[in-house]
């Protein structure tokens, strides 16, 4: 600001003299939260997600953000993949395949975003990631219902056999009685008697 560069209506100018002021900018740092699965076998896909945002809460959402896989052992190893942004999760999305040849261990997620600013503003995240030389052994859901409905079909199967039986030995209990019942009706009739008083007497004679 130079001397007497500004005035009111009254007449009053000021600053008296020329103030110089360098103000210390440095960039800002953005905000990173990682989520991603912390084990992984090999052949899998690793997907992750990041929420990336300004000091002041502002979404970052236009610039680059990437994530690199690193594992410090022997061989080190450096694999990359570019994210993309969600505009309905307002995320950035990124996956990887672990592939045969990566090294079983602890592994590094570094996820970085910039925009395009000069200087940019930056920002770093890490997750630890187990990779496991053979993939982790799962029971596919899809088994559990071929069981179940075994399971369910034999039941079912033998209960229907054991009701064909109990119907089977009652159909049979009351045929005999049915038997039972009509050989005393005929026991009873006057013809039975006549023809029962007749080998009576013929015995007798």
């Amino acid at each position: 600001m130079t001397g007497h560069a500004y005035s009111d209506a009254y007449g009053n100018t000021g600053p008296g003299v020329r103030i110089t002021n360098s103000p210390q900018l440095t960039p800002a740092s953005l905000g990173i939260t990682v989520t991603a699965s912390t084990s992984i076998g090999v052949g899998q896909q690793l997907k992750f997600n990041a929420t990336i945002a300004y000091p002041d809460g502002t979404i970052f959402q236009s610039g680059t953000a990437a994530g690199y896989l690193l594992y410090s052992g022997t061989p080190i190893v450096n694999d990359s993949t570019p994210m993309v942004f969600d505009t309905n999760l307002r995320q950035w999305i990124g996956t990887y395949t672990v592939r045969s040849s990566d090294t079983g261990g602890l592994w590094s997620l570094v996820v970085r975003a910039s925009d395009s600013q000069s200087p940019p503003n930056t920002g770093t995240a890490t997750r630890a990631i187990t990779i496991q030389n053979n993939p982790p052994a799962s029971f596919p859901l899809y088994y559990f219902g071929i069981i179940a409905a075994l399971i369910a079909g034999l039941l079912i199967a033998a209960f229907l056999i054991f009701k064909r039986r109990r119907m089977t030995t009652t159909r049979l209990k009351i045929d005999l009685d049915a038997v039972h019942s009509e050989a005393g009706r005929i026991e009873n009739s006057e013809f039975f008697k006549s023809v029962k008083d007749q080998v009576t007497k013929e015995k007798d004679e």
